[in-house]
């Protein structure tokens, strides 16, 4: 009963609702959509892990266009 995300062409391997988009987030589980979406993906896990300050701080110190 999950919410997640992955490659469009394995969506029926999984249980759970698939949502199309790079991130999705459920509790704990994180999921990203494919490669092109690690960024956003690490981004996520930063979030989880040091909060919304530390997520803002390191985008402001990179190259982050959302």
């Amino acid at each position: 009963n999950k919410k997640y995300t992955c490659f469009t062409s394995m969506n029926e391997e999984f249980d759970g609702e698939y949502i199309a988009q790079y991130v999705v987030e459920d509790n704990n589980l994180i999921t990203g959509k494919s490669a092109a979406a690690s960024i956003d993906f690490a981004f996520a896990i930063i979030k989880k892990i040091g909060g919304s300050n530390l997520e803002e701080k390191i985008k402001s110190q990179i190259y982050y266009k959302q």
